[in-house]
């Protein structure tokens, strides 16, 4: 199996390498590393090479400085982009510009996700039109924000790619309520649906335990949230980055508190690991990568992976892809988060089973609708369907004399 990491050269990475060669039976692998960073693509490759060990998986590395570097992708099996254009220092102007106006900051949702968007598309693009020319019948994999914005961007330029976004986050969520419960995975049945970042249980059950019903009552196991009320609104459980939209004061507050820290931490620890990665013992590269925990691969990409390579996986894997009128409210070409299952390789959507409570159906259908506008926008680069894009976003459409900043500020990233 043949699986090209786009942004190779992340931190991370060896986190994936590490899940991945201690997972048992998997077929070999072939890894590709594909980075614009040169003098941090071989500190990765030496740590993810000394984490492999004796396992049947390569390790090599194509810097995008080299002509050939769209090669790599011949007849790759799957495909990951995690690139993060712009850095950690375009992460924070993205998450601290809209707090001037009153507007949560967040790299995936509201004017900030789509500053991202407005900065990354056109080298995404790039990427993903050399995917569908070399590999075709490739599985590519949207982990870069903002997710449901780029999957989309991504099916408009080569429709006939296999686009689809990937997040840990509800199964982190169902694994903490479980957890917090004393329940197994196993025992439960469940109904999800969303947007990246902006989902919703709305049957959560175990037995004879109604769990949406029991944090209308007593709130979550996650501390602060969600809170019964909450849960009492919309009749669902969210998972955490829904508090942005359904309590932006607090929301706010907590980011201008915490402004430029994460990003400090992000900046100091992709240094450290650096210089570990080129220097360090296997013990000590897997120090360092604990002192940041990336749950993406360990409970999605990782997983993801073993599946499609016929491994018997039964955890849901929650993929944004287009709806296809598995939400009849939406449009077929709407991107949706839906829960999906991996079975002989082949990845089938759990279909739509019990009716959408009426406020998570809306608080989407008014995302999809920005999001629609905001992908024209992007597309086209036209500042006018931008403003549009604005107006009908559900954080800013109440914010129109801030319009023209915000969409200078977009356009500017």
């Amino acid at each position: 199996m043949k699986i090209v990491l786009i942004g190779g050269s992340s931190p991370s990475t060896p986190t994936l390498i590490d899940w991945l060669a201690a997972y048992r039976p998997l077929p070999p692998l072939e890894i590709i590393l594909l980075s614009r960073s040169e003098t941090s693509l071989e500190p990765v490759a030496r740590a993810a090479r000394l984490l492999v060990g004796d396992r049947p998986i390569s390790i090599s590395v194509i810097p995008t400085t080299d002509y050939r570097w769209a090669e790599s992708l011949d007849n790759a099996d799957i495909i990951v982009l995690q690139l993060r254009i712009g850095g950690y220092e375009a992460r924070q102007q993205d998450e601290s510009f809209p707090l001037e106006v009153g507007i949560c900051g967040d790299q995936e949702l509201g004017p900030g996700g789509l500053a991202n968007a407005w900065r990354s598309w056109p080298v995404v693009k790039s990427y993903i039109t050399e995917a569908a020319a070399r590999a075709p019948q490739s599985l590519f994999l949207v982990l870069s924000s903002p997710v449901g914005l780029l999957v989309r961007l991504g099916l408009l330029s080569a429709p006939h790619l296999n686009i689809v976004g990937i997040c840990e986050l509800p199964w982190s969520t169902m694994l903490q309520i479980c957890c917090g419960n004393g329940i197994s995975y196993s025992d439960i049945s469940f109904s999800y649906v969303g947007l990246h970042h902006f989902g919703w249980f709305y049957h959560f059950e175990s037995q004879s335990r109604d769990f949406v019903k029991e944090y209308q009552i007593s709130g979550g196991a996650i501390p602060e949230f969600p809170s019964a009320a909450l849960v009492q609104r919309f009749s669902a459980i969210p998972t955490r980055y829904a508090r942005l939209h359904c309590d932006p004061v607090a929301a706010i507050a907590m980011q201008k508190l915490d402004l430029g820290k994460r990003v400090r931490y992000l900046t100091g620890h992709r240094q450290n690991a650096l210089q570990v990665f080129s220097r360090g013992d296997i013990n000590e590269i897997k120090t360092v990568l604990k002192q940041r925990a990336a749950p993406w691969y360990s409970e999605a990409i990782g997983p993801l992976v073993a599946a499609v390579a016929g491994a018997k996986v039964m955890q849901p894997f929650f993929l944004s892809r287009p709806n296809q009128a598995i939400v009849e409210e939406l449009h077929e070409d709407d991107i949706v988060e839906l829960a999906h299952y991996i079975t002989d390789s082949t990845i089938r959507v759990q279909p739509i089973r019990k009716p959408i409570p009426d406020k998570v159906l809306n608080a989407i259908q008014s995302f999809v609708q920005a999001e629609r506008l905001a992908a024209d926008a992007v597309w086209s680069t036209d500042p006018s369907i931008l403003r549009l894009a604005l107006r009908a976003h559900p954080w800013t459409k109440s914010k129109e004399e801030f319009h023209p900043t915000l969409a200078e500020m977009i356009t500017k990233a």
